[in-house]
């Protein structure tokens, strides 16, 4: 045993991991929300997951919402993880549509600090990573 004890996740739990990542992190009432490489994630815990959420930091008209729906449906295809989904945009500045990224890990059973930070930077990195896939597909504004 290495000494690094499983114990169930806490929001404290996840907000110290979050922290610690460097980046800009928000408490929310079940989570955290950070931002990497202009793309705003949030981090929840719910009793039985640790919910990664990835927004992408596009939002594209909603006449490419078509064209935009077969990108993320070849992704979700032949990938795992992260699942994408097409979801309207209604930020400030603009109306339309854009991509989140998501991805669930199970947490009913606990698990070790360790495990916790390797978890969160998998998922964040994985939701980033489909973001840029993404972006590449897709003509620059």
């Amino acid at each position: 045993m290495n000494g690094d004890p499983t114990r169930a996740i806490t929001l404290e739990h996840v907000r110290a991991v979050a922290s610690a990542r460097g980046e800009y992190v928000r408490d929310e009432p079940d989570g955290v929300k950070g931002q990497v490489e202009g793309h705003a994630y949030r981090i929840a815990v719910t009793p039985t997951d640790l919910v990664v959420s990835t927004r992408w930091s596009r939002t594209l008209p909603a006449s490419a919402g078509a064209a935009l729906a077969h990108l993320v449906n070849d992704w979700n295809r032949d990938r795992a993880i992260p699942t994408l989904a097409v979801v309207r945009s209604h930020d400030s500045e603009q109306t339309g549509v854009t991509v989140r990224a998501h991805m669930a890990i199970p947490i009913a059973e606990g698990m070790t600090t360790t495990q916790l930070d390797e978890h969160v930077e998998i998922a964040v990195e994985v939701t980033r990573t489909a973001l840029r896939a993404l972006a590449s597909s897709v003509p620059a504004p």
